[in-house]
């Protein structure tokens, strides 16, 4: 309906919101002729704030698929610069691997193909969801934290973004494997586990129900309905989307250097069957990345050696624990926790953190916002619900200073680290 593209970039530009224009499912050979047809119908919309870039091709299968993509690169960038030219890829668990180096294979091969002849923005991406279910039992994919893992390290050495899909319906027409959420803790995991891998951008599968009937339908309903009812899913995400925003202020300054993970001591990781998710973490730890990925309840210096500059110590978690690793362009660090235990247990997790001696003061920044808290003997103790992600941005008092600031004919004090990078929301201090 080319009449009413207008009508929606409009309604992006006044909403904030960010597109990126469908190149039609490239995908399919018979397509590619439309690519450039599609384009020039979009092109009245490509100088608009809302369109960021072009999906150019979802989930290519193998390297020839690639190949054809890169074929397009010096086109696209010649009409469209500045533009992103975004490619979904294939998550670890399609039955055209048969391994899961594999799949690793065919990353590289997307970046050594892709990635490094783009002149303009790189980001890497992929579309693995987690929501699983056996029967009556809900579990998360185990291979879930590894692929967004290996997207997350081969992008960090590629100076790449990182792009994952949140998923937010049944993804499948059909079987027993996808489900739907089932409530809050199902959209604030993905969107915490997302970002303690360094997620800069982050894709709703799916917003509006697609209109497939018989066999292609889908088996829930999306974000909202294809009449454009909103479902329970709609309020999921936009609470998840929320608690982003009160966050993302100091997030976004950081750069993602790795994931430490606390296995938890509640829970028998030893559990099959359909707690297969829990063997995840190892298939993570153990399986991919051994000179990127520490794991560990605490570990030893050897272990975060590839953090630079890092003053974290230890770790510990009640429950499963991701701690992504983050060091702004000055070297201090950030950590995003994410409570990753299975979010049909509901369970919360205390996390505990010791950091370096002399670090004194913390920045936590939560969905509602930030507290600035005193740390005693070095060691922060967090209570995180169910899905639940934090930011942590630890300062020595001897490296910063304090700020006072007029508010409102009020004066505040507020901690600053050495580079001024945290400063409270939309006040500046020279």
């Amino acid at each position: 309906n080319w009449a009413g593209l207008g009508q929606i970039f409009e309604q992006f530009d006044q909403n904030g919101m960010k597109i990126l224009l469908d190149a039609n499912k490239c995908s399919n050979p018979d397509a590619m002729g439309y690519w450039s047809d599609a384009l020039g119908m979009y092109v009245s919309g490509w100088n608009r704030d809302c369109v960021i870039g072009t999906d150019f091709w979802d989930e290519p299968t193998q390297t020839s698929d690639i190949d054809t993509i890169a074929s397009y690169i010096e086109a696209f960038e010649g009409a469209f610069a500045g533009k992103q030219f975004f490619v979904n890829l294939m998550p670890s668990y399609y039955d055209g691997f048969t391994t899961y180096q594999e799949f690793i294979n065919l990353v590289e091969y997307y970046a050594a193909t892709v990635l490094d002849n783009l002149s303009g923005q790189k980001v890497l991406g992929i579309d693995s969801y987690p929501l699983c279910h056996s029967g009556s039992t809900n579990y998360i994919r185990q291979s879930y934290l590894a692929d967004l893992a290996t997207i997350a390290v081969k992008a960090k050495s590629r100076g790449a973004d990182v792009s994952y899909y949140v998923q937010t319906m049944d993804a499948e027409t059909s079987g027993d494997t996808y489900r739907n959420l089932a409530g809050q803790a199902d959209a604030d995991m993905q969107y915490s586990i997302s970002m303690a891998f360094g997620a800069k951008q982050l894709i709703n599968f799916c917003y509006e129900t697609p209109d497939y009937t018989g066999d292609e339908a889908f088996l829930s309903e999306a974000m909202v309905t294809a009449a454009g009812t909103p479902t329970a899913n709609y309020t999921y995400v936009q609470n998840a989307i929320q608690r982003i925003d009160a966050m993302d202020e100091a997030y976004m300054q950081f750069d993602w250097n790795g994931v430490i993970i606390s296995k938890g001591t509640t829970y028998d990781r030893l559990a099959t069957g359909n707690n297969k998710n829990i063997d995840g973490y190892s298939y993570l730890s153990n399986s991919l990345f051994a000179n990127e990925i520490a794991y560990a309840n605490s570990y030893s210096a050897t272990q975060k050696a590839y953090l630079t500059k890092d003053n974290l110590q230890s770790v510990t978690s009640t429950e499963t624990t991701l701690v992504g690793c983050f060091e702004d362009d000055m070297g201090y660090n950030g950590y995003f926790l994410a409570n990753a235990n299975d979010t049909s247990r509901n369970n919360a997790s205390t996390v505990t953190m010791t950091f370096d001696l002399g670090t004194d003061k913390v920045r936590v920044y939560r969905g509602t916002g930030y507290t600035d808290q005193t740390l005693s003997g070095n060691t922060l103790s967090l209570n995180m619900s169910s899905g639940e992600g934090v930011f942590v941005v630890p300062f020595k008092t001897e490296s910063g200073y304090a700020v006072n600031l007029n508010v409102n004919g009020e004066t505040e004090t507020t901690f600053v680290a050495e580079n001024g990078s945290f400063v409270l929301p939309e006040r500046t201090v020279d």
